[in-house]
């Protein structure tokens, strides 16, 4: 029996159930089924309202946590460009601007004006305050000499193109840029006016505990000096050639544009905060111990929610001097801030309701940084709620008017469903009947095929996705052939075989988790320059697929053009990163270990680019070392200058691991890393093997430890044993 009868016998069957029966349940089962409906709709607005938030709030913890990233490189290449001026001859070449010439107009260099630079006047009206794009301000300390600090002023003026650079890099990130040196000089970019005449950047938080620690900083929410907005400052240190301490240089990040992004858009009263969970009793904010905690050995009940932002610290401030209050979130009852702790502390972000001053809130929280660091979005519970509550009442409203209709509908049910059977079966099944076939056609090859089956029904809509399916169909097939052919060429990229060298064993892999991956390993043949030598490459492009593939296809190409010309492998290492750093987008970079092994001396040569350390195991000692000292990865910085690292002799049974992090950051089911320590174990376990046997045993225990679990990231390892 074919469908078309099949459809007409189930609605006849249909039409011959008692209308009656139906009449008298009706009422009673639509009124139930409404307010289920109701309620349903009702719980899953607000299921998925929180889902939303929660993903909105990791989203933006994250990127306000890569923001800080950022800041800090920025910060380190910063203070590095101020000590290689300091370093430098001093020049009267540089025109220099000082406070007084920019309060001043007719002395002040060119100014305009930017909507994030306002200032709050006494009136309480903000207006903006004029700045310099091209030009820094110089200020001194009340009592110091200008003609004993000429040298280092002018010296600081050179730093005013990377200010720049930096600032039109990243305009929406970066408030003030500024260095101040022991001698009392201070310099800021952009250019401005409007510093106190008693102002004193030596006695400021940001320069103090940068000089008592000696490393990069981050102080607490403070009042900025010009424009008077609460403000956080990255700070680090500065050294003259001598090694003496010259001063600090910082970089200011408003408050507003923080906590702007931790704002939802369609929920105005949501308020966004940055917190830190730290141990509540004894915190003093200026102890920099106290901002490290055991999670582990402290009780959650010892643990406060201390906050590093607010809103209220987004305004502006008359007093630059006002001292930083520490204040902590809590919600109207201590049980419900103590859950939000539990979770934080156990390394989990999530969405809870608390009482929050008398009202209901849902607080969701993210990392921003690891391990303490955390975005708080309070939103009020009713307003979350508001749709899913009209939702609910539309809901019920539907139901009592369809019942309505229903109930006169039902009357005349019966003497139309024979027409309707009749016409509705054939309308059904021919169109089915169409699609069939094509689908037949298809599936012999013909992308040709096509149903044309008229009307605005679902049947209709079906023949419409069915046509635009072929042609998506059709392409999905090209790009597989596509990625099969990438991946054929990639594997062919890579060596084939390990060298034969005498008094040498060697063994290399790559395993990647797409079709084509960014690791990278190779074998070069340098005997123009020394028939004693090879060289050994191992690279790891951030990201995976076709675009990874595509850059380590460069590096290699680089690599392989240039490894054979005269010159150290410091200044190989330096022309690869021109190149690539030339022709890479930004966020796109490749770390690199290089070695060149020298077979009669068996002494190592080896420069790196941000790669993890060659594992070197002596067999005799039964000790590692670790081959590292390298740079940053190839692609980010074009001038960065690489070092050369050697090791003279190599003794018989030394043996060689070069990975990528593919291998200690691969993770078990539950999330725990393989590790460097069981690296180790296995090398020493079977170093009396070959190198293949200890690369199969690496790659074993890696299949082992990563069980049901997909491979995340690509795995290379080079393994070298000395004979």
């Amino acid at each position: 029996m074919n469908i078309r009868w099949k459809l007409m016998i189930v609605l006849l069957t249909i039409s011959l159930i008692p209308l009656s029966a139906v009449t008298l349940l009706y009422n009673r089962l639509t009124l139930r089924v409404g307010e289920e409906l109701g309620e349903r709709a009702r719980d899953k607005l607000i299921t998925q309202a929180e889902d939303q938030l929660r993903t909105f709030v990791n989203t933006q913890a994250a990127e306000i946590g890569r923001h800080g990233t950022i800041i800090q490189l920025i910060l380190q290449l910063q203070a590095r460009e101020v000590e290689r001026w300091l370093a430098s001859e001093p020049t009267d070449q540089e025109k220099v601007y000082w406070s007084e010439h920019y309060d001043d107009p007719a002395t002040a260099p060119e100014l305009g004006t930017v909507p994030r630079h306002l200032i709050t006047q006494g009136d309480g009206h903000s207006v903006l305050l004029p700045i310099s794009l091209d030009q820094q301000v110089f200020k001194l300390a009340t009592g110091v000499d200008p003609g004993k600090v000429v040298d280092d002023v002018s010296r600081l003026a050179r730093m005013t193109p990377f200010y720049r650079a930096m600032h039109l890099e990243y305009p929406d990130m970066i408030y003030w840029q500024y260095t101040s040196l022991e001698n009392g000089v201070h310099s800021c970019y952009p250019g401005h006016g409007g510093y106190p005449p008693d102002y004193d950047p030596r006695k400021r938080d940001w320069y103090l505990t940068a000089k008592q620690l000696g490393r990069l900083y981050w102080a607490p929410p403070y009042v900025e000096v010009s424009t008077r907005h609460h403000v956080m400052s990255a700070s680090m240190p500065v050294y003259r050639p001598d090694g003496s301490f010259a001063g600090a240089t910082a970089i200011d990040v408003r408050i507003t544009d923080i906590l702007e992004r931790g704002k939802i858009p369609t929920l105005p009263s949501s308020t966004a905060m940055m917190v830190v969970l730290l141990k509540r009793e004894g915190f003093d904010y200026h102890e920099e111990a106290r901002w490290a905690v055991d999670f582990d050995k402290t009780r959650p009940e010892d643990l406060g929610l201390f906050i590093l932002a607010k809103p209220t610290d987004a305004t502006t401030s008359a007093d630059y001097e006002l001292p930083f209050t520490p204040e902590w979130l809590e919600s109207d009852h201590p049980h419900e801030s103590l859950e939000v702790i539990r979770e934080m502390a156990a390394g989990h972000t999530g969405v809870r309701q608390v009482m929050d001053q008398g009202q209901r809130c849902l607080w969701a929280y993210g990392h921003t940084w690891e391990p303490n660091g955390f975005l708080v979005v309070s939103v009020p519970y009713d307003e979350v709620v508001e749709e899913a509550n009209q939702v609910q009442q539309r809901v019920r409203t539907m139901t009592r008017i369809i019942m309505t209709i229903m109930l006169s509908l039902l009357g005349i049910m019966g003497l139309v469903v024979v027409m309707v059977a009749l016409i509705a079966s054939q309308r059904v099944t021919r169109p089915v009947h169409r699609l069939a076939e094509a689908a037949e056609r298809i599936a012999h090859g013909d992308f040709g095929a096509h149903v044309n089956i008229q009307g605005q029904d679902e049947l209709a809509q079906l023949g419409q996705t069915f046509n635009a399916m072929i042609p998506q169909l059709q392409d999905r097939l090209k790009m597989r052939q596509a990625l099969d052919l990438a991946m054929e060429v990639q594997q062919h990229l890579l060596p084939n075989e390990p060298p034969k060298i005498k008094g040498l064993d060697i063994a290399g892999r790559s395993i990647y988790c797409d079709e084509t991956g960014g690791d990278y390993y190779d074998f070069l043949d340098l005997s123009k320059l020394n028939p004693h030598t090879l060289g050994i490459a191992v690279g790891d492009v951030t990201g995976h697929g076709i675009a990874a593939a595509l850059l380590m296809t460069g590096a290699r190409a680089l690599l392989r053009a240039h490894a054979s010309e005269p010159g150290s492998i410091s200044d190989l290492m330096r022309q690869i990163n021109e190149h690539l750093t030339e022709d890479t987008p930004a966020g796109r970079f490749m770390t690199l270990f290089y070695m060149i092994l020298d077979t009669r001396k068996m002494s190592l040569h080896w420069s790196s680019a941000g790669h993890d350390p060659a594992i070197l195991y002596h067999s005799g000692q039964d000790q590692f070392e670790e081959l590292g000292n390298g740079g940053i990865p190839l692609g980010i910085e074009a001038d960065w200058r690489y070092t050369e690292h050697t090791h003279d002799r190599l003794e018989p049974g030394a043996v060689i691991v070069i990975g990528t992090d593919g291998i200690w950051e691969q993770n078990d089911p539950q999330g725990q890393p393989f590790g460097k320590a069981a690296l180790r174990n296995l090398i020493q376990t079977n170093a009396e093997g070959s190198a293949e046997n200890i690369s199969r045993a690496i790659t074993g225990a890696l299949a082992a430890h990563r069980k049901d679990r997909p491979q995340d990231d690509d795995v290379t390892l080079v393994v070298i044993k000395v004979l």
